[in-house]
């Protein structure tokens, strides 16, 4: 059933709620906003049907749980960026294996990728899109290339 507010007496439409945001997406105060709205406004004659109203509410359950899933992945992604910038400034002038990626000829000239096994102390530390970019004996390598860590003699 539409919704329709009366504007003359400063009852927000559905058009104003939406519109009055910044980024036109609703969130789970919004929607609850316009289910109230709804409920306010039907007709008494031809009142919302349960199964109507319990889907709504399911509806409204499922946004808010989607919506808190998605603030605990962004807290967990914010933790796991601090504690890999944590290891990576931890492993400042220590002695370091990494592999790289190098490209090897085949005996059939083809070219195909292996991996070189270098070492040396981690000189400094960049950051390239917010990863952590080690140099390691003149080469830049990520954390995840590490494969070995010593105390540096």
């Amino acid at each position: 059933m539409p919704v329709t507010g009366v504007t003359s007496t400063g009852v927000e439409t559905p058009t104003d709620l939406f519109s009055s945001g910044i980024d036109n997406s609703m969130g789970k105060d919004d929607f609850l906003h316009l289910l109230i709205t709804e409920l306010r406004y039907q007709d008494p004659l031809e009142p919302m049907d349960n199964q109507d109203f319990i889907a709504q509410m399911a509806q409204f359950s499922s946004l808010e749980q989607m919506t808190n899933v998605n603030t605990n992945l962004q807290l967990l992604m914010e933790a796991q960026q601090a504690a890999t910038t944590a290891s990576a400034i931890s492993m400042l002038g220590k002695q370091v294996n990494a592999a790289i990626p190098v490209e090897v000829e085949t005996e059939t000239g083809e070219l195909e990728e292996d991996w070189e096994l270098i070492s040396g102390s981690v000189d400094s530390i960049g950051f390239e899109d917010g990863v952590p970019i080690l140099s390691v004996a003149g080469q830049e390598v990520t954390i995840d290339q590490i494969v070995s860590i010593t105390e540096e003699l």
